[in-house]
């Protein structure tokens, strides 16, 4: 595993003598997440000037933002607690403070990159859903979408068995060891 110069994570493989890239994880790495600038989030859309429901799509209390929606939520908080519970990191709430956070823990490779999985199936399953109740008028509990987070989880740590076997199969331990 290597950084790229974006930001993200990836795996290489080599083919003949010329590198391809093989598997582009969809772990960004913090400062590359694009829900900072590029999600729209209801406070967004209001800046734009059109007409919308300021409130959370999941709790309905507080003003949609990103900084709400992860970790300020109760709902989402619930979700994202849960899962970083089953990494062993206890997270912040706060947007920014979490993003310090996962760039600087854990040093063990095999753990931060779990971390960071979890983190971004949480992220992804979340917008998901948000979606899901915005456009589809479909709402999950917080049990199955963290069944869902689990299962993204599992499948993606075991698709990198066929390139790096011994490494999926360190995420897959460590995945069900907690």
């Amino acid at each position: 595993m290597r950084m790229n110069l974006n930001g993200g994570l990836g795996i290489r493989k080599k083919s003949g003598s010329i590198q391809e890239r093989s598997i582009n994880y969809f772990v960004p790495l913090p400062q590359r997440f694009p829900g900072t600038r590029r999600c729209p989030t209801r406070d967004r859309i209001l800046s734009w000037g059109l007409q919308t429901d300021p409130k959370c799509l999941y709790c309905n209390v507080g003003d949609e933002s990103i900084k709400h929606c992860f970790f300020e939520c109760n709902f989402t908080w619930e979700i994202w607690k849960i899962i970083a519970a089953k990494c062993g990191f206890s997270s912040s709430r706060q947007w920014q403070a979490l993003l310090l956070q996962l760039q600087h823990h854990p040093p063990n490779k095999v753990l931060k990159t779990l971390l960071l999985l979890c983190w971004q199936a949480t992220l992804y399953t979340l917008w998901t859903e948000r979606n899901n109740r915005l456009h589809n008028v479909h709402f999950s509990s917080c049990a199955e979408l963290v069944r869902q987070i689990k299962l993204t989880v599992k499948n993606r740590a075991s698709s990198l068995s066929i390139d790096r076997p011994k490494f999926s199969s360190s995420l897959l331990r460590l995945w069900f060891a907690t």
